[in-house]
This record gives C-alpha cells, sequence and structure tokens, in this order.
C-alpha cells in the first residue's frame, strides 16, 4: 500500500527556487528561521556594540573576527527576510530567474564568509596558543584586517556561479543525465 502523504513528485523537486511541501516548509524551514531571526536581530547588534566599546577587545583581532561574523550574520538574516516579504510567501510576487539567483548567491556568499571567518578566527587561536611570542607583535590585528577582506572576496569569487540565470534547472539536468553535458 502506497503512502498517500507523501508524494515523491511534492518533495523531491531538482529547482530549488520553487516551494517545498508545506508541513516541511512549515515545521523545518519557515519556524526555525523566524526563531533564529528574532535571535540573531536581536544579540547580533548587541555583540556589535560590546566589540565596538569594549577596551578589552577594542582594535584586536577577535574584536575585528567577531565583528565581521556578527555584521555578516545580521546582513544575512535582513536578507532573509526581506526575500521571505518579497517572495510569493507574504506578497504573492513571482521572482523572474534573475531575483532567485540573486537570492541564493547573497545568502550562499554571506553563509560561507560566516563559516570561513570563524575558520579564521579558530586558526588565529590556535597560532596564538602554539606560537605566543610570534603573534604578540600581532597586537592591532593587521592579518585579520588582511584576511577579512580576502575571506570576502574569495567568497563571493567562488559562489559568482549562482549569478548565473537559470543554474539549478542545468545542475539538475546534469544530475539526471551525468553522462551528458549541455
Amino acid at each position: 500500500m502506497e503512502n498517500a502523504s507523501l508524494s515523491v513528485n511534492n518533495t523531491i523537486d531538482h529547482n530549488w527556487c520553487l516551494p517545498w511541501t508545506k508541513p516541511i516548509y512549515l515545521y523545518g524551514h519557515l519556524i526555525p528561521a523566524i526563531a533564529l531571526f528574532i535571535f540573531g536581530v536581536t544579540f547580533n547588534p548587541i555583540a556589535l556594540y560590546y566589540f565596538a566599546t569594549s577596551r578589552n577587545f577594542r582594535r584586536t583581532a577577535y574584536s575585528y573576527y567577531f565583528s565581521a561574523i556578527a555584521f555578516v550574520d545580521l546582513v544575512r538574516l535582513i536578507i532573509w527576510c526581506l526575500f521571505l516579504l518579497l517572495d510569493y510567501k507574504i506578497f504573492k510576487l513571482r521572482f523572474h530567474s534573475f531575483e532567485c539567483s540573486t537570492q541564493i548567491f547573497v545568502e550562499s556568499v554571506t553563509s560561507s564568509i560566516s563559516a570561513w571567518l570563524t575558520v579564521s578566527l579558530a586558526i588565529e587561536r590556535c597560532l596564538a596558543v602554539s606560537i605566543p611570542f610570534q603573534t604578540y607583535t600581532d597586537t592591532r590585528g593587521k592579518r585579520a584586517l588582511i584576511i577579512i577582506p580576502s575571506v570576502v572576496l574569495a567568497s563571493c569569487a567562488i559562489n559568482s556561479l549562482f549569478l548565473q540565470t537559470r543554474f539549478y534547472e542545468k545542475r539538475s539536468a546534469l544530475i539526471l543525465f551525468p553522462g551528458f553535458f549541455f
């Protein structure tokens, strides 16, 4: 007997810009995203304020990293909310392929920047623990001021594929027919 509540046609779709099934979208995406949005919009500005005004963290590599991570996460949350309001979910506007590509590009760039800045912060911390006297000379965070823009530029360059119109449709064609390249 077939499970009527789970239709393969409704759950598996190779175009990522189309909606998921309603329960998956509501409980797996929308409710957790709204909770993260509330926490992020509340605490990221507090973190930015703290790192800008704290005497202990001002002009250190950790302040630059944490401020950049908080700023990028705040931008990601604002972009997510903007596209949620503009998308078919609230105002029911139909996005063209360029708007969908832009949304995916911005969300991919901001999430990868946040992840790679966290990795850079961890490496910086490991260097400070393993080689304390050599990293002590970088008291103003000069390395962080070089690494942060480098991570931003690299993330934009790597994720620029998403700006191609209909990137996911081309990708799904490659997934469906791996021996054929269009």
